[in-house]
């Protein structure tokens, strides 16, 4: 059962690639829209086994990579993170397909979107079910071609080429931090399997802890390393770690890598070896060395290991620095934007987060970097979503917000809490995704939302599932946003540390801007008036059935999910994760955040309502506001000096003030607002109007991120690559040496020496005197030549004549 919810994805997605041209575009509708409803109906059996009944299951599939030490099989553990996060993929996946469906039904090449849709599950689910890391970058890379082709899916589009290569691009460079740390943790552990390797975590933090372990520990996997025959124990023995004897099915001597239920707690499992060397026959001596060195300098091996980890996991989750695909990526059919923003690529970063909490518990300096950097996004985003116009460019801003609440939440070591607000927020964001495209689908593809407007009464069945999408986003009461980014915000305040208190403030400022742009967004898109062109206007109609059907199972998950959920995934005292997920008895503070003052509690409330009435105001009833504010702000600012202008643009000649001028006065005339004006109260309102529209164009140009990129990173590696890498060295350098430059210079050098060729006799007697010279010169000077000049510098000579014959 469990490898049909994992494999038959697959199988539905090379069905309609590659035999859609014959069972049409419906026939491949059906069998990939089927083949991920059959994953999803074996999700919930899965769950129903493995997350309710406590039943882990692990599958062993085949061998595929053996190299002595190095064991990357394939494999699949089901336990409760691994069935919530696969009910999650499945879930939203299939809603998506049947959306995509009726969405793209006038394109020509549906066949092939459906097949990549299914791909794209597939892959998701080999990530989140994989027992080994080979196994996990192998969906990790997968995910990111799915992506690649779900982006670039209409690829005469230019935008959509470039988004593509700019995600693929962007996520190789996290990609590539992740692949240092799958190294990093099998030179460190000699292993690659999750349960080994977590095993070896304890240990490693015991900076480098000795222990004795037998023939039957050490064939488990390859984990450990002989380093010593027996004859080298010490007489008296040496005590099995705690952390080691809870991996032995009896807590004794012995290691089962098949194992059903390996490690993922320690706590409470004590064993121990013989105490004496004749009780232990076969014994090994093993050591886990605590640090790496890198460049001469010798770092802590845990610490190495989580933060290239987290580098994979920011790539992938789009975390500040990372981030730049995510709102690109919009570029894609909307159903894609859906599938990659909900619940599948963007989740892979706190999935593998959570995964490997047993390494990120052992690392706290790799947990206060996450905590903060998931701060940081969240505002970030936040505020660059304030000024965005496009209408899917908000809910991906949105959702690079989000993720920051979930990566936070891991920093803070709440990985419950972050897989939670991970699952509740698969919900809501698909349907206003969903919803997003419904509208895009009724204005003609219209996606600015300057452009929308008044259409509440032509599409009110998608402006409601908006609403209730976006009331689940700001965290409105009792719906399934609330139960999760109100815990995560109450659990930083009660974190009394740096990162919790430099967290709390950033994600509780944040949610004030998630009200603003959530409510400005349906202000502008259903409750203005009109400021769309009329045909679009004329021709808008609300969602057909198939579009329409999806998005209800998506709004009763936006309404009832996080209720349901709370108390079974993040109550006090639930068993709901068993050994999915491992804390440090240090990091539990849930208990410590149901006592903060109501205060607190009430703030993220507070926030969301300021954030409507800003947005009421600025957007929907006095719109002019902050129009004047952006495009003219400094006759907004002079207003507020009550020098208001008159219908015809004058300022008055009242109270003996000079003759009218007009406000439209040149930079530094008579009421102009510039310094040397005689008006000098205007110059400090001139100074705000300066700073509002710098600020404007600062957070419109998304921190200047992409031209900072652009012009230092990406130029001057394209001008590297062509002055340097291209025309010096492989047309220069190397082409000179190479053949080509041989084979053009000897004819040069056979000529010039056959001009020596004269035919006199004095010439040949000049020569051979001056070459005999030289000879007995090098031969006296050998000895101090020798001593004074590198031998590699002889060399030089032949070069130099090469390269000045080339010139000539």
């Amino acid at each position: 059962m469990y490898l049909v919810l994992v494999f038959s994805p697959l199988l539905g997605s090379l069905c309609g690639g590659f035999f859609g041209r014959y069972l049409g575009y419906r026939g491949a509708a059906a069998v990939t829209t089927g083949s991920v409803f059959l994953s999803a109906i074996l999700s919930g059996v899965g769950f129903y086994e493995v997350a309710l009944c406590g039943s882990v299951v692990s599958v062993p599939l085949f061998p595929w990579c053996f190299s002595e030490l190095f064991d990357g099989g394939w494999g699949f553990y089901f336990d409760t993170l691994t069935i919530v996060m696969a009910v999650v993929v499945t879930s939203v996946s299939l809603i998506v397909h049947f959306y995509g469906f009726s969405y793209m039904a006038h394109d020509p090449h549906i066949p092939r979107f459906m097949a990549y849709l299914s791909i794209f599950t597939f892959f998701m689910l080999t990530l989140v079910t994989a027992d080994n890391l080979l196994q996990t970058f192998f969906g990790w890379e997968g995910v990111g071609v799915a992506s690649y082709l779900l982006i670039n899916f209409w690829s005469t589009r230019l935008q959509a080429s470039k988004a593509s290569i700019k995600a693929m691009l962007v996520n190789r460079v996290g990609d590539f931090g992740l692949a240092l740390g799958i190294m990093a943790l099998f030179t460190t552990t000699g292993t690659i399997n999750l349960p080994c390797a977590f095993a070896v975590a304890p240990l490693l933090a015991e900076k480098g802890t000795s222990i004795v372990a037998s023939d039957t520990l050490l064939a488990s996997q390859g984990v450990y390393h002989q380093l010593a025959s027996t004859s080298s124990l010490p007489p008296e023995g040496i005590k099995l770690s705690s952390a080691l004897a809870a991996c032995t099915p009896q807590g004794g001597n012995s290691f089962s890598s098949r194992n059903p239920d390996p490690l993922w707690g320690y706590q409470g499992v004590q064993g121990e070896l013989p105490s004496t060397l004749g009780d232990l026959p076969h014994g090994v001596w093993v050591e886990f060395p605590s640090t790496l060195s890198f460049c001469t300098m010798e770092l802590d091996s845990l610490t190495i290991i989580t933060s290239l980890l987290f580098i994979g996991a920011v790539g992938k989750s789009a975390q500040l620095f990372l981030h730049t695909w995510l709102p690109d990526a919009m570029e894609g059919p909307t159903p894609v934007s859906a599938l990659i923003h909900a619940a599948t690529m963007v989740t892979a970063g706190v999935f593998l987060l959570a995964r490997c909490s047993p390494l990120f518990e052992y690392a706290p300096s790799t947990l206060l970097v996450v905590a903060f950097i998931g701060a940081m996004t969240c505002f970030f985003a936040g505020t660059v979503g304030l000024v965005q116009n496009d209408i899917k460019r908000v809910i991906a801003y949105s959702t690079c917000s989000q993720l920051g609440y979930m990566v936070f939440a891991c920093g803070l070591s709440q990985y419950s809490l972050g897989i939670f607000h991970l699952a509740n927020h698969a919900f809501f964001k698909a349907l206003l995704f969903l919803s997003a495209g419904s509208v895009i689908h009724a204005l003609s593809d219209e996606q600015d939302m300057r452009r929308m407007g008044g259409t509440v009464q032509s599409l009110p069945f998608t402006y409601a599932m908006m609403l209730i999408g976006s009331m689940s986003l700001v965290g409105f009461p009792f719906l399934t946003g609330f139960y999760s980014k109100d815990s995560i915000l109450e659990v930083g305040y009660a974190t009394y540390t740096l990162s919790g208190d430099f967290g709390y403030w950033f994600t509780a400022i944040s949610v004030l801007f998630t009200g603003y742009y959530s409510f400005r967004l349906l202000f502008l898109s259903f409750l203005t008036e009109s400021s769309g062109f009329r045909k679009p206007l004329e021709k808008a109609h609300d969602a057909p059935p198939l579009m329409a059907l999806p998005l209800l199972p998506l709004a009763l998950g936006s309404l009832f999910v996080g209720f349901l959920g709370k108390d079974m995934m993040i109550g006090l005292g639930t068993d709901f994760w068993g050994g999915s997920l491992f804390v440090l008895p240090k990091n539990l503070i849930q208990l410590e955040s149901e006592y903060i003052p109501l205060t607190q509690k009430l703030t993220p409330l507070l926030y969301t309502f300021l954030g409507f009435a800003l947005a009421m105001v600025l957007n929907y009833g006095w719109p002019a506001i902050s129009y004047r504010a952006l495009v003219t702000p400094y006759h907004f600012f002079s207003s507020l000096k009550k020098f208001n202008p008159d219908p015809k643009g004058y300022q008055g000649a009242a109270d003996g003030n000079p003759a009218p001028v007009p406000l439209d006065t040149p930079r530094g005339g008579q009421g102009s607002g510039y310094p040397g004006t005689a008006t000098p109260s205007f110059f400090g309102y001139s100074v705000i109007g300066i700073v509002v529209r710098s600020l404007y164009t600062f957070l419109n140009r998304r921190w200047f991120f992409d031209k900072v990129y652009n012009r230092w990173i990406a130029e001057t590696a394209l001008h590297f690559a062509y002055h340097t890498s291209w025309k010096t060295l492989d047309k220069g350098c190397f082409e000179i040496l190479g053949p080509y430059g041989i084979a053009k210079t000897f004819p040069q050098w056979s000529r010039q020496l056959g001009r020596l060729q004269s035919g006199m006799i004095y010439h040949y007697a000049v020569m051979i005197l001056l070459g005999l010279t030289l000879v007995i010169a090098f031969l006296l000077l050998r000895d101090l030549l020798q001593a004074a000049i590198n031998p590699f510098l002889y060399l030089l000579f032949p070069l130099a004549l090469l390269f000045y014959m080339e010139q000539r």
